[in-house]
């Protein structure tokens, strides 16, 4: 039942992109990752699917990450208070790579940041300005200037932007790592998150090299 299930979703899914896609010349698949820097599930995502199928299909991709999670936030007088599940040191992170995205589009350059950083974390994380001055470059940008707004105010408020991103899923996102393909969410998509490259491979139109020969015993 499980597997018929995913089979419609997935039929479903294909047919959005192909009507989505009718007007580019290159089909791309729209994938959003809401996570948190900390959460042992996000970093292994990341690192092990999130990131190895990107090298395989960035050309096919509309990368879209979004860290918060199950972060909490309230308005003070003095600005915003925002606490992250897994403590203060993750609030650190995940405004570090939020900040690191506003200073570079580029999702070549993001991704191999991102993933930067949750190796980093993943070795130590009790450094966050180390780690950030390793990655930062990856990012061609100032890694003072990541380090700046992620300790001020403009770090706060790219969470709060990030918190309400999150807060606007339907369904609402009950735990991490969550993707969303095309604007669309399915906890049934979910339970194949270790499979990343070949639900994107299944999800595009036309078929790219990387996705040959590829297991699809899952389907």
């Amino acid at each position: 039942m499980m597997k018929l299930s995913l089979i419609t979703i997935l039929l479903t899914l294909i047919i959005l992109v192909k009507c989505s896609s009718s007007k580019f010349e290159k089909q791309k698949l729209k994938v959003s990752l809401y996570y948190e820097t900390l959460c042992p599930f996000c970093m292994t995502f990341i690192n092990d699917q999130l990131y190895p199928g990107y090298q395989k299909l960035g050309d096919y991709l509309d990368l879209e990450l979004i860290p918060y999670g199950n972060a909490r936030r309230k308005k003070t007088d003095n600005g915003w208070t925002i606490e992250c599940q897994h403590g203060p040191k993750e609030c650190v992170y995940n405004k570090i790579e939020a900040c690191g995205m506003a200073r570079n589009v580029d999702q070549n350059a993001v991704i191999s940041f991102v993933h930067c950083i949750e190796k980093g974390i993943k070795t130590d994380d009790s450094n966050y300005k180390r780690i950030t001055k390793k990655c930062g470059p990856l990012l061609n940008v100032n890694t003072a200037d990541i380090i700046k707004c992620a300790e001020g105010q403009e770090g706060d408020e790219l969470m709060v932007a990030n918190g309400v991103k999150t807060d606007a899923v339907q369904p609402s996102i009950d735990g991490v790592p969550t993707v969303l393909y095309n604007n669309y969410y399915n906890d049934t998509l979910e339970e194949y998150n270790d499979n990343f490259l070949t639900i994107a491979c299944k999800l595009l139109d036309d078929e790219p090299a990387a996705c040959m020969h590829l297991d699809n015993e899952i389907w």
